[in-house]
């Protein structure tokens, strides 16, 4: 099935929902994303649900809910997904557990591990890429194991378009505004127009990327034999039973040992029956038993 289209003002569609309408998109999209909106933030969902449908093409909620959930509808509903998704990030947040996992974590796990032996860290959601690419940097300049060993790093995130981004390593510079300037200006060139900043290729060639949905089983056990897991700011967005599902497809794909990094505001003590909680640096860290 095609989404219908308005004949007469195709850059405009008004699709307005109802209050059941929007309830049933709720618990569509919370099946598929395991997002779930509070009811606080239904007047803004109403607007981009709306909006977003809309653009689309589609004048009937029914015909749009119908055309998401087939197979034919796959590229809309991505489409969907990308515009209500939250991807706010710059790089070098959280630095701290950066300094943990460069001074303390891979030290301590590389102790076994032959001259290029390969160690895994994956980002997710990367959302427009800088925490990976950070990830990359810091360990560059404060690991010397990155020199020793086949250190792979990931990114992922179920939003195409921020994944887009990643891939193209151009930021501005709000992006930039907590990494140190001596490291902005060896890794970083101004684009030829001046409005944003390149990555230098050797980084951003190291990182790969790809598309996840931390719910889908299939998807993440593409990524097994993880050392480390950046899980950071997206777990308190999802409800208990997604959360646990969530949870469980990371402790699967991490070796054991591995640790789960969560971010600062992510206290989960039921954490504890499938990880060892520990402190390190300031850090609270999740290593799987």
């Amino acid at each position: 099935m095609q989404p219908k289209r308005a004949s007469m003002r195709p850059e405009r569609v008004s699709l307005s929902l109802s209050t059941a309408e929007l309830n049933e998109f709720a618990g569509f999209f919370y099946n598929h994303t395991g997002i779930k909106f509070a009811e606080t933030k239904f007047p803004l969902l109403q607007t981009q649900v709306s909006n977003k449908l809309g653009q689309l093409g589609f004048t009937n909620f029914r015909e749009a809910l119908e055309h998401l959930r087939s197979p034919h509808g796959a590229v809309h509903l991505q489409e969907v997904v990308n515009a209500l998704t939250i991807n706010e990030t710059y790089f070098y947040r959280e630095k701290y557990q950066f300094d943990v996992l460069a001074k303390t974590l891979l030290p301590e796990m590389t102790q076994s591990v032959r001259s290029g032996g390969k160690v895994r860290i994956w980002s997710l959601p990367c959302s427009t890429g800088e925490e990976p690419y950070s990830i990359a940097i810091y360990l560059r300049e404060n690991w010397p194991g990155m020199h020793i060993y086949n250190v792979e790093v990931c990114g992922s995130d179920i939003d195409t378009e921020v994944l887009k981004t990643s891939v193209r390593a151009q930021y501005n510079a709000r992006s930039l505004s907590r990494m140190p300037k001596e490291l902005h200006t060896k890794y970083f060139k101004p684009t030829a127009d001046g409005a944003r900043f390149a990555l230098n290729r050797d980084i951003a060639d190291s990182v790969k990327f790809n598309q996840i949905n931390l719910l889908d089983r299939r998807m993440t056990s593409t990524m097994s034999g993880m050392d480390v897991i950046f899980c950071r700011n997206v777990l308190i967005y999802l409800d208990d039973a997604a959360r646990r599902s969530a949870v469980k497809n990371l402790y699967d794909n991490l070796k054991p040992g591995g640790y789960l990094m969560l971010g600062h505001a992510e206290s989960m003590s039921w954490l504890s029956t499938m990880f060892s909680v520990e402190r390190k640096g300031g850090a609270v860290l999740y290593k799987k038993k």
